[in-house]
């Protein structure tokens, strides 16, 4: 459990449940946590399916891990008139929910809106889909790699001549959870100001548009759209670059004043003054070793990194000054972000069920007896 005696995070008090699964629902739930809500992960007997998703580490699985801390997880069998009626019960008590059951299934659990609204009027309804809850795709099967697809990013990423390429990382899903992060916020200040709760439908497709949002205004209706060009973007100086030692340089010279301070460089070390920027440029870094062409690039104040590996972003002085990762069973998860009021609370685990007995006691005021009822008829 978080270290009580740190200063009060801007969401204690708020209490969320999380009946959402896999990736952009529970990690949208996560971030409220990191920010001080009180989040209850409600799962079946079986456990959210990230539970078995990626390497296991004593006993616990990283992917869940990082979707799920900060939470206290409780077993309630939703499939059982009985453990409707409990969720009902803890719903009265909460702020937000947040789900990502689609359709039919979503009313027969219990779930739907104005199902939950009966029992709190208030609440803030956050609804995670692909595609939203209406229109042509609703019922489509699909995740963060079909919203990334879908919505033209895999398709401008990867080189001129060769494949789309899909994003090493689920970027669809988290920003998915970012956005319903933000709308949940949006929907608990609102009933803090007016008593009304709110619906908020999060689609995984619809932020990856935002992301894509300076792409899509340089773009005419009508007119061809932007290809894929190895991730320069149409800028004049933007890729990634070998150096003499194997390493890589990505540059972000976006601007006028960079692209000459790049084109300076390249003319001092010797490289002809004829040809594209971005020739030359790769023909001054692949004379220098990573490190050379990093100081250089960074003494004269052009956007530019060393492509790390997690292995050496883990290591990099940066990260390690700001504490930027931090360890949870054996397994490295991200700091709370963006960082409020000083120093973090430290990351805790959400074993399966554990905290049946205090959110259920805490949250609902239910004797012993109560509870050996619930285990005996199999709802918890």
């Amino acid at each position: 459990m978080p270290q009580q005696n740190l200063p009060l995070k801007p969401l204690d008090g708020v209490r969320v449940l999380d009946v959402s699964t896999m990736l952009a629902g529970p990690y949208g739930a996560t971030l409220l946590g990191d920010m001080g809500a009180d989040v209850v992960k409600v799962e079946s007997h079986l456990g959210d399916d990230s539970r078995r998703l990626g390497a296991m580490r004593d006993g616990e699985c990283g992917p869940f891990l990082s979707l799920n801390r900060n939470k206290r997880a409780v077993v309630i069998d939703m499939q059982l008139p009985e453990g409707q009626q409990v969720f009902a019960r803890l719903v009265a008590t909460a702020d937000v929910l947040i789900t990502n059951v689609r359709g039919q299934v979503l009313e027969r659990l219990g779930l739907g809106y104005e199902q939950v609204k009966a029992h709190r009027p208030d609440i803030v309804w956050i609804g995670v889909s692909a595609f939203g809850p209406d229109g042509p795709y609703a019922d489509r099967a699909a995740n963060g790699t079909v919203a990334e697809a879908f919505t033209g990013l895999t398709g401008l990423t990867g080189a001129a001549d060769g494949a789309p390429q899909l994003p090493s990382a689920p970027l669809g899903d988290a920003m998915a959870a970012a956005f319903g992060a933000f709308g949940a916020l949006a929907g608990v200040v609102r009933a803090l100001q007016t008593g009304q709760g709110a619906t908020v439908d999060v689609t995984v497709y619809e932020p990856l548009l935002h992301a894509l949002g300076t792409t899509l205004a340089g773009w005419q209706p009508g007119t061809p759209p932007p290809a894929r060009d190895g991730g320069a973007m149409g800028v004049p100086l933007r890729g990634t670059f070998a150096t003499a030692d194997g390493g890589w340089i990505a540059i972000s010279a976006s601007t006028p004043r960079h692209q000459q301070s790049v084109a300076d460089l390249a003319t001092a070390a010797g490289v002809p003054a004829d040809g594209a920027l971005r020739d030359r440029a790769g023909a001054w870094l692949a004379g220098l070793t990573t490190q050379a062409a990093l100081d250089a690039l960074v003494a004269a104040r052009v956007s530019a990194t060393v492509v790390n590996d997690l292995a050496a972003m883990a290591a990099d002085p940066q990260v390690q000054h700001r504490r930027s990762l931090q360890a949870l069973g054996g397994h490295p998860v991200v700091r709370p972000t963006p960082v409020i009021d000083g120093p973090d609370r430290e990351p805790f685990l959400p074993p399966l069920g554990d905290a049946n007995d205090e959110v259920l006691r805490g949250w609902l005021g239910l004797s012993e007896e109560q509870m050996a009822n619930l285990r005996e008829c199999g709802v918890i």
